[in-house]
């Protein structure tokens, strides 16, 4: 605007502006007010369309119609205008700000040519009055939340309620009053009902893309290349394709974890320029990842001047099992978020409400415990039942009293919102009810130039038809930005219900055409960017039966989930897939598509629950039936590694060791050195769990030749390394080979850190920790549980979380036996949690170990017998040795006969599997019990015999205090004789 223009009193007289349309000048009396030519052909369209809400789309288009600006063009011309008027936000006489929707003219302004432009009257309410009253509190809160934000103190607050209660009607108030404040960035996301649990994120990558769009890329773009990518790259409408593909190869391997902290430092470092208030509507219709979006952020304790608004309706997560509920009720314990629980009015407010709507309180007294009794208070009820009964002419005004019209025949008052609804619906044209009814097969939220494809008619006419409806107030409201590929504005209905009761009065047969007709609406508006909609797509290809694009899209859309690290979003895909591909014919492409859904469903059940549950054992069980019978397919060699694993966890040692013997069969007759490599994988796998070492050290190092064979060939089966070098190191520590076996080990987390693969990470530093754990080195075992616990919490594997804790508490109780406990048997529930059967005796020897050293011989016994137990039933025997030497050990002060026949057992049983390690613990054991009782001689022999197994070095530190130890008692010995006195 010119400086020079004059500055308009703000008490002018409004019917005194008029805008001379021939020269573009805005007038105000005499005096002109100086405008840019934009600002002025925005306030001409704004004149020339008095009283309609005008979305933020039709004004940049009417405005800027050969230019694409962003929302930020918009805001800075509507300021100007503002000025020009001397309006203001908070208070307007011309400009009304409509949050997350457009603008509408409200004051009087005059043309030159003789037009008139007067609004249409506006009601005191635009839509639905009574959802907005009786929330002073409410209100309030959410105000003090706003101010606590500003000064840097991060809020979530919850806006719940049942249906038409008022929470929408109440966070849009709110925000309209935040916008007044120019230096407030507000973003919105929606959930939506047909596909939004299986799009990760959904809401908040839709909140986030509105913002870049309307506050400008230059400014929110930038951020987030620098602290979230692994976001910038799912917002294609923010960034062209190269940008987008370098973001690719930068944010490969993106984890759940690492999403949560880029956004989280992203927002922090947004709201030190600018507060936000985020808003996320109808989570009870939200994917699991934006629940735990929503709980991360919450648990930060970094400054932000940030305020999460979220909504959802209480019943609806309660039928459903939806983990918002929980996540609440744990941020609402820890004092991390406000809540806002609304209920119906009370008879105060509703009177007040009506006091607003007709009148002194004396001309509708009569009706006041009719509306009560009909409504339960519920505003949306009320007012829609009060518009119905005045638009009809069925309540009136006579004598200065609101009544009842008794000169009808009958008054009807439908008995629910729903009946309300689906009269007012018969009150539009049948044109416009059978367009409603496609937008309602859409969504909540929908673009004009797709309804117009389904419905087979112009994009301007059906656009001239939905603006209409909206500008009315009738089920629509303006919706936001178009996106992606959509060339027409985008509209939403103004409740659910509208949604729900319309699209619930269509057929089933006329559901399934129009969501077919939709689905393929959106295929075509972004052919080529499907996986912007693809959890759309394979929402309306599955209730359109179309079978096949439905299992196409589900793929499409469980990858993508799979890239967000999405998981429980990646399952819910998969499962729906394979549901329907049992209605497609049985031939070898399908055959082929289902090997991948089901190792791809697979795969994310281990991330997400663990190797044991029984779902990954069918899946991949399913995947290997489906390859028999295609030969050699791709994805095969993964299926059977998977149910290895799965066999093994779950402790089926005879089927594992079946399928070890058939992949080298198999291996043999097809030379195929990748099923080799599985085979003896697979067998050492057997091998060490059933307590025969030396087998499984020949398997292992067998495989490991083979890959290295393969290496060179460029098939490099590196997960495979990782996992047969880590569990090698374990073999060789029972061999007696410790430093070698430290020295496999840290090669196998080297490999795994270079390959950057979650699980072979994982398993990497478990079993490094394992074998540090097994020579005593508390230390070192705590660094490496504390690695895996960050690459568990990272990933999301509760598999390696469950050890993580495990060795972190046996570090924990070589300083504080008692203390470590408690989350040794919390170690212990989260593993069996999995599924997981294998190592349960391991866990329990660690337990009792830790009750040993407290002194609880009762517990410790306990915990011993249950483990063996365990032995006896599923055949683990690769510790059998150490429980039987710790149960010796519980019982040498008490009953020493039975101590010393655990020991002398155990001494057995680690002598068979030439266990060297156990050899040297059991005997150190056992020569100590035979030292207390003076039978010297024997102490030495035994325990010099188990020193004399090793080579060299090789048992070290374990055989360092044995030779200690041994020197002592030899000492002992010596010094018997010289005194003349007998060794036993």
């Amino acid at each position: 605007m010119n400086s020079g223009a004059p500055k308009i009193d703000p008490e002018a007289d409004v019917s005194n502006f008029y805008l001379d349309v021939r020269n573009e000048r805005l007038l105000c009396g005499e005096e002109e007010v100086l405008l840019r030519p934009k600002a002025f052909a925005l306030l001409q369209h704004m004149a020339r369309n008095p009283g309609h809400l005008l979305t933020k789309d039709e004004l940049l288009g009417a405005v800027w119609p050969d230019v694409v600006v962003g929302e930020e063009v918009l805001k800075g011309c509507i300021r100007e205008l503002r000025q020009a008027l001397g309006d203001h936000p908070k208070s307007p006489r011309f400009i009304q700000t409509h949050p997350r929707r457009g603008y509408r003219l409200i004051g009087s302004l005059q043309l030159t040519d003789g037009t008139q432009a007067s609004p249409a009257p506006v009601p005191h309410f635009q839509s639905h009055p009574a959802t907005v009253f009786g929330r002073r509190g409410e209100m309030q809160t959410l105000e003090d939340c706003l101010e606590r934000a500003l000064r840097g103190e991060r809020q979530i607050a919850f806006v719940v309620g049942e249906n038409g209660i008022g929470k929408t009607a109440l966070v849009d108030t709110f925000l309209e009053k935040a916008a007044q404040d120019s230096e407030i960035l507000i973003a919105y996301g929606q959930c939506q009902e047909l596909f939004g649990k299986g799009e990760a994120y959904m809401p908040v990558l839709e909140a986030l893309e509105r913002v870049g769009r309307e506050a400008g890329t230059e400014r929110l773009i930038p951020l987030l290349n620098r602290h979230a990518p692994t976001w910038l790259v799912q917002m294609s409408s923010l960034i062209d394709d190269q940008s987008q593909e370098a973001l690719l190869r930068r944010v490969a391997r993106a984890t759940p974890g690492r999403m949560l902290r880029e956004i989280a430092m992203a927002l922090e470092a947004l709201t030190t320029e600018i507060p936000l208030v985020l808003v996320l509507e109808d989570l009870h219709w939200s994917d699991y990842s934006t629940v735990d979006f929503i709980s991360s952020l919450a648990r930060r304790r970094e400054a932000a001047r940030l305020l999460l608004i979220g909504t959802y309706r209480p019943m609806s997560l309660k039928i459903q099992g939806h983990p918002l509920k929980a996540v609440h009720q744990s941020l609402r314990v820890h004092r991390q978020c406000v809540d806002l629980d609304l209920s119906g009015l009370d008879r105060r407010d509703l009177e007040e409400y009506l006091g607003l709507r007709l009148g002194d309180r004396a001309s509708f007294d009569n009706l006041v415990d009719l509306f009560f009794r009909l409504t339960a208070g519920n505003p949306l009820f009320l007012s829609t039942m009060l518009d119905d009964l005045l638009e009809r002419g069925q309540l009136v005004e006579r004598a200065g009293a609101w009544q009842l019209d008794q000169d009808s025949e009958e008054i009807e008052i439908a008995d629910s919102l729903q009946q309300m609804i689906q009269e007012k619906l018969e009150t539009l044209s049948e044109k416009d009810q059978r367009l409603l009814e496609a937008a309602s097969v859409a969504g909540m939220e929908f673009s004009a130039a797709v309804i117009a494809s389904v419905i087979g008619e112009g994009v301007t006419e059906v656009e001239m038809r939905l603006s209409g409806l909206a500008d009315r107030g009738q089920f629509l409201r303006g919706g936001g930005q178009r996106t992606g590929g959509e060339q027409a504005a985008r509209y939403a209905f103004s409740h659910a219900l509208h949604q729900n009761v319309l699209y619930q009065r269509l057929t089933v047969a006329r559901r399934v055409q129009l969501h077919r007709k939709i689905g393929e609406a959106l295929e075509a508006t972004y052919e080529d960017r499907p996986e912007e909609v693809t959890a759309a797509l394979a929402t309306h290809f599955e209730r359109g039966r179309t079978h096949r694009k439905a299992v196409e899209y589900h793929v499409l859309a469980a990858q993508k989930a799979i890239r967000r690290s999405a998981y429980r979003e990646a399952v819910h895909h998969l499962n729906r897939g394979l549901d329907f591909m049992k209605l497609l014919p049985d031939n070898d492409e399908c055959r082929r598509q289902e090997l991948a859904l089901q190792g791809a469903l697979g795969s994310a059940l281990v991330a997400t629950r663990g190797y044991g549950v029984e779902e990954v054992g069918q899946s991949y069980l399913r995947a290997c039936e489906v390859a028999r019978g295609l030969g050699r397919p791709p994805g095969e060699l993964q299926a059977l590694w998977g149910l290895a694993l799965f066999r093994v966890t779950r402790a089926e040692f005879s089927e594992a060791g079946r399928q070890g013997e058939d992949c080298l069969q198999r291996a043999g007759a097809e030379a195929d050195q990748g099923l080799e490599v599985l085979g003896h994988y697979i067998l050492g796998m057997v091998a060490h769990y059933t307590g025969t070492p030396a087998e499984a050290r020949r398997h292992l190092e067998l495989a490991l030749d083979l890959r290295s064979e393969l290496a060179e060939r460029g098939d490099e089966l590196e997960e495979a390394h990782v996992h047969c070098r880590s569990l090698l190191g374990l073999v060789l520590w029972v061999l007696g080979r410790a430093d070698e076996a430290l020295e496999r080990c840290d090669e196998a987390v080297k490999m795994a850190r270079r390959i950057n693969h979650p699980m072979s990470r994982a398993c990497a530093r478990h079993h490094r920790g394992m074998v540090h754990y097994f020579r005593h080195e508390a230390d070192a075992t705590r660094r490496d549980a504390e690695a895996l616990l960050k690459i568990s919490s990272e990933y999301n594997l509760p598999l390696w979380a469950a050890w993580g804790n495990l060795l972190r508490g046996w570090a924990r109780s070589t300083r504080d036996p008692l203390g470590s406990v408690p989350q040794l048997f919390q170690a212990l529930a989260s593993w069996r949690a999995t599924g997981a059967r294998t190592l349960v005796p391991t866990y329990l020897a660690v337990i009792a170990s830790a009750f040993a050293r407290s002194g609880d011989t009762k517990m410790g016994l306990s915990t011993i017998d249950e483990a063996l137990d365990l032995v006896r039933e599923f055949g683990e025997r690769s510790n059998e040795a150490e429980l039987l030497r710790l149960k010796g050990k519980l019982l040498q002060h008490d009953q020493p006969e039975q101590a010393e026949a655990c020991l002398r057992k155990a001494l057995a049983i680690a002598r068979r599997q030439h266990g060297l390690s156990w050899v040297l613990w059991v005997s150190m054991s056992l020569s100590r019990l035979l030292l207390r009782r003076g039978e010297v001689s024997e102490a030495r022999e035994l325990l010099s015999r188990a020193c004399d197994q090793f080579d060299d070095d090789h048992g070290a530190p374990d055989l360092q205090v044995a030779q200690s130890f041994l020197q002592q008692i030899t000492a002992t010995e010596a010094r018997h004789q010289l005194l003349g006195a007998p060794p036993n």
